[in-house]
């Protein structure tokens, strides 16, 4: 396998540098839309002997040819090709600005986390979903795991993330899925969590969600898949936006529950503002945001305030190096809801949590430069601190340092090189685990895109990675990742892909000594081993076009497989309740999933929709070894699509959700629009034994009992526009004020109203 990757590497270092020698004369220029001037990176550009380059991430682009008479072509996918005739004359460079028009066939939405350039998403050999920053804005989203409760397959359960049906929950440590800011981690350096709250989605782009193993480009993680937030940059015209809210709980259906009186309703407000400006040569965005919640949960109330910066200054001799730095700070004070008296009269009461007052910061050192080959170099840095007061008892306090380094280059416009390599240290303390913990891991990973012909891309990687946790050195298997993507017709992609993934169990998990609740005490468990898997699916998008309006329709098949995952359990130890982390699940899971998005004019109303289903079967290969037979496993898969029985409820994993419906519309007619959303869970069919402990869940039977038919939840929301700038928009929230619970122990909200403000200019 070594040599496996020394040749891989060899290779790659090869096609790089044959795409170092020159030729002749330098053609140089931009492309950009015709439509609105704003660049366009990622174009395809080649001369009729097949030679060629892509444009930068300015839309700039050089290339070399030969004295004469020459065709270029320019062609990018939702824009007409474009084709021009001309003569190089030897030693006259030659400056060609082209402006390309959108092709009305194609609905244009452009990712980059999949290949970590920017590509449309049509051309992904892996299944994404793109969450729009207008979606973001329209539903009053106040953190990151509100906007991706919004994808299809997601399920977020108190933190804890799973795209189909791929994790369980285990609050507050570890994650399957990879949190990204630009590209980068931010997970916690010590528990490996999510900082939800964290991220400056007041700045977000777009949200992208890569559903599936993805180790090759980002590591230990993502294992069940990548959220990355992608955070936006000035343009030529500054932009500003401020945004104000505030809203009410309404009291829930059952008046017994209800633990405020009349003169004291819960409510919440806060704000968020956000400026994008270029001065010369220097790009300059800031944002914050502020948050008050009054809890509809018992002594649960938050208040946190974010502020954050980007920079990025351009070489103005060159235009080809930048640098910046990128920095994002967060002060919270909240106190945590762990656990209710009871699910039934008491299930808004709180019988145990935690008072927090939380410090975070981020500070992100980048430099990207591109050769004059049109190779680039990108440097990037992270130094992620979190401290916890511990408010006269022992703080906590987290940091991880990280850096990396990487190489793209296009190689005659068949071939793209992705290389890299990283490394991480960490170093923390906590009341929580004893002693002083650290951690530090280096990986080397290289992917490649190749397209033999226009319409078919072929796309292989690997990645190898040590790591260490205090003097355990662990040397993971190298993992590896192959698809394909065709190009059946202008609005038809069909695509496939295998990946392998790994987990690293967190610090928390392997350390952590503490009293959860109910008197059950979790204990530490060192000897973790790393979780393993894969994923692989076949999948479908057809672009669809219904007058002005475009969109895609979605269809996939998926395959996952797990080992050694790694789940706490409770047991009793000399008569005490003892939960411990085990590598003891070997799991798979399966399905399919079918989504739509789209938008345009359907007559004089704009149409926006992002919906889809997902069905997935999680099979537990330990509680029901005959299905590591894979027939036996698939006639299970389509037996046990419905409701299972108690009997056979070892057949598969705890806490997942087979079921899961996401759907949002949005109407603009004029200044006024019209939305809902929509989202149904189908209620867990196993729930450990654990949540039946009555220390913990007092009344959980009650409770299971009257959701199993699942969850149907629906919001609605309502805007107009008043002048040129402001909008005003009135957000219902579980307009059903339905009582549920994503995660036994915490309620979800009941009916609440939001009125929201937003003015930009």
């Amino acid at each position: 396998m070594k040599r496996l990757l020394l040749l891989f590497f060899i290779a790659t270092c090869y096609l790089s540098i044959v795409n170092c020698f020159a030729q002749d004369v330098t053609i140089r220029g931009k492309v950009s839309d015709a439509s609105n001037d704003e660049t366009l990176p990622g174009v395809n550009i080649v001369l009729e002997d097949q030679k060629g380059t892509v444009t930068d991430i300015k839309g700039k682009y050089t290339l070399q040819a030969t004295e004469g008479k020459h065709t270029i072509t320019f062609s990018f996918l939702g824009y007409k090709t474009k084709t021009k005739e001309i003569t190089v004359e030897k030693g006259k460079e030659i400056v060609l600005d082209i402006q390309l028009k959108t092709d009305a066939k194609v609905l244009q939405i452009s990712t980059v986390t999949g290949s970590q350039y920017e590509k449309n998403l049509s051309q992904e050999t892996v299944s994404m979903d793109i969450i729009s920053s207008s979606l973001i804005k329209n539903t009053n989203a106040r953190e990151l795991s509100e906007v991706v409760y919004k994808t299809p397959g997601v399920q977020v359960q108190d933190g804890q993330v799973s795209i189909r049906g791929g994790s369980g929950f285990s609050y507050g440590v570890g994650s399957r899925v990879a949190i990204l800011i630009d590209n980068q981690g931010a997970m916690g350096g010590d528990l490996g969590d999510g900082k939800w709250k964290f991220v400056p989605i007041e700045n977000a782009e777009q949200v992208e969600v890569i559903k599936g193993a993805s180790s090759v480009l980002y590591g230990s993680s993502a294992l069940n898949g990548v959220i990355n937030v992608q955070t936006g940059w000035a343009k030529e015209t500054p932009q500003t936006e401020i945004n104000v809210f505030s809203g009410v709980y309404d009291n829930p259906k059952r008046k017994e529950i209800i633990w405020w009186n009349e003169n004291r309703t819960p409510w919440f407000w806060g704000g968020s503002f956000n400026h994008r400006q270029r001065f010369g040569n220097l790009d300059l965005v800031v944002g914050g945001n502020v948050n008050y919640n009054f809890n509809y949960l018992q002594n649960a109330d938050e208040r946190r305030g974010r502020i954050s910066f980007k920079t990025k200054y351009t070489d103005p001799k060159t235009k080809r190096t930048n640098f910046g730095v990128n920095v994002n700070l967060m002060n919270e004070n909240s106190t945590r809801f762990f656990l209710p008296v009871d699910l039934d009269t008491f299930a808004l009461h709180k019988k145990d949590g935690s008072n927090d007052k939380y410090t975070m910061t981020m500070v992100d050192p980048h430099f990207m430069h591109f050769d004059k080959k049109n190779n680039r170099h990108i440097v990037r840095g992270r130094w992620f601190n979190i401290f916890r007061d511990g408010q006269g008892g022992p703080n906590a306090n987290s940091n991880l340092l990280s850096g990396e380094y990487q190489f793209q280059s296009n190689v005659k416009s068949k071939i793209f090189i992705t290389s890299g390599v990283m490394g991480s240290y960490g170093f923390s303390r906590s009341n929580l685990y004893t002693d002083l913990r650290t951690t530090w891991g280096a990986a080397i990973y290289s992917q490649l895109e190749y397209k033999p012909w226009q319409k078919l891309t072929l796309v292989g990687g690997a990645r190898y990675e040590v790591t260490a946790v205090d003097t355990l050195v662990e040397a993971t298997k190298p993992v590896f990742r192959t698809g394909l993507n065709w190009e059946a017709s202008k609005t038809t992609n069909i695509r496939a892909s295998w990946g392998q993934a790994y987990r690293l169990p967190s610090v928390g998990e392997r350390f952590i000594s503490a009293e959860f609740g109910g008197g059950i005490q979790i204990r530490p468990n060192p000897g973790l081993k790393a979780e393993t898997g894969w994923s692989a699916e076949v999948g479908l998008k057809q672009g669809l076009k219904v007058g002005n309006w475009m969109g895609y329709f979605d269809a996939c098949l998926f395959w996952m497989e797990y080992t050694n995952q790694v789940e706490y359990k409770l047991s009793f130890e000399q008569g005490v309740p003892v939960l411990r982390p085990r590598n003891i699940q070997n799991s798979r899971v399966a399905g399919y999933e079918l989504s739509l998005i789209g938008k345009g004019k359907i007559g004089p109303i704009a149409v926006s929709i992002f919906a889809g289903y997902t069905y997935s079967y999680p099979g537990n290969l330990n509680g029901d070894s005959t299905q590591k037979n894979v027939g036996t496993y698939i006639s299970n898969m389509f037996k046990y699509y419905g409701r299972m029985d108690n009997a056979d409820t070892n057949k598969v994993m705890q806490l997942r959700n087979k079921h899961i419906v996401r759907f949002d519309l949005q109407l603009d007619y004029k200044a006024f629009s019209l939305g809902t959303s929509v989202y149904y869970n189908s209620f867990p069919d196993k729930i450990d034994k654990i949540y039946y402990f009555d220390a913990l869940f007092k009344g959980l039977y009650g409770f299971v009992d009257k959701r199993q038919g699942g969850d149907w939840v629906m919001d609605a929301r309502a805007s107009v526009k008043i002048k040129k700038h402001l909008l005003v928009s009135l957000i219902a929230k579980n307009i059903t004020n339905l009582e549920y619970a994503n995660r036994p122990g915490v309620m979800d909200p009941p009916r609440n109203y939001t009125l929201q403000l937003r003015y930009t200019f």
